[in-house]
């Protein structure tokens, strides 16, 4: 009897856990759409910037940025 008690219990854990990994599989979704959606809204925003000013090249404003015909301020990026 003892044995099937432990075979009920560990198919009961193996369920469990299964249903867990599905709804977290489900929330990782939902949370790479999101940051999909979110790339793509910035992709596109990138695309209306080049259009109008040339391709942007920011490398990692550690002072490369001057190179590439950029001048940075503190809230505005402009062409040189």
């Amino acid at each position: 009897m003892a044995c099937a008690r432990r075979i009920r219990f560990m198919a009961d854990l193996q369920r469990k856990t299964r249903t867990d990994l599905a709804a977290e599989r489900v929330r990782e979704g939902k949370a790479l759409a999101t940051l999909q959606v979110e790339k793509a809204a910035v992709d596109g925003e990138r695309r209306k910037v080049e259009a109008h000013l040339g391709p942007v090249y920011i490398g990692g404003f550690n002072g490369s940025a001057e190179m590439h015909g950029l001048a940075l301020s503190h809230t505005s990026l402009r062409s040189v």
